[in-house]
C-alpha cells in the first residue's frame, strides 16, 4: 500500500497520520526505554524491589516498557508509522518544512525493518520526536494540558 498523498491540509499545516496524545505518549515511553542502564542485579525484577527508584532506573527483564513501546508503534497504521519515521528524520536532519512530503516518500521507500525496531535503535529518539513536533509548532505539554 503506497503512503497518503496529501502532506499537508489546505492552509499548510502538516497534519499526521496519528493523534498527538498517541505521538506523545510514544515520546514518553521512548524516553523512559532509552534512559534505562544496565541492571545492577539481572535477577532482580522490575516490580518487586526493595530500590524502586533504581529498578525504575534499569532494565530488568519484566519491565513492560520496551514492550509497551513497541506495541504501541506496531498497533498504528501505516502512514501514522510513516509520519513517526519522517517527523524523526525532520528532527535528526534538521530539515526544514518544505521536505515533509520527501521525507515521508522516503520513510516509506527505505522501510527494511519493523517501524517499531528502527525507532527503538535511535538513541534520542523522544528528543527526535519532540524537536519535530515544535518544528510543526507544538507541544504535547502544551497542547495536552489544553484539552484538560
Amino acid at each position: 500500500m503506497k503512503p497518503r498523498i496529501t502532506p499537508a491540509t489546505a492552509d499548510g499545516e502538516i497534519e499526521l497520520a496519528l493523534p498527538l496524545d498517541t505521538l506523545c505518549n510514544i515520546v514518553s515511553l521512548a524516553r523512559e526505554f532509552h534512559v534505562k542502564g544496565a541492571s545492577s542485579d539481572p535477577s532482580a525484577s522490575a516490580t518487586e524491589d526493595d530500590d524502586i527508584a533504581l529498578a525504575t532506573l534499569e532494565d530488568r527483564p519484566a519491565d513492560p516498557t520496551e514492550a509497551e513501546l513497541r506495541q504501541c508503534i506496531d498497533d498504528l497504521s501505516e502512514d501514522a508509522q510513516i509520519d513517526l519515521v519522517a517527523l524523526a528524520w525532520l528532527a535528526r536532519n534538521d530539515r526544514p518544512l518544505a521536505d515533509w512530503a520527501d521525507l515521508r516518500r522516503r520513510a516509506f521507500e527505505q522501510a527494511t525493518t519493523p517501524t517499531a525496531k528502527y525507532l527503538m535503535g535511535i538513541p534520542l529518539l523522544a528528543d527526535y520526536l519532540s524537536a519535530g513536533l515544535a518544528l510543526l509548532g507544538r507541544d504535547c505539554e502544551a497542547e495536552l494540558a489544553g484539552r484538560a
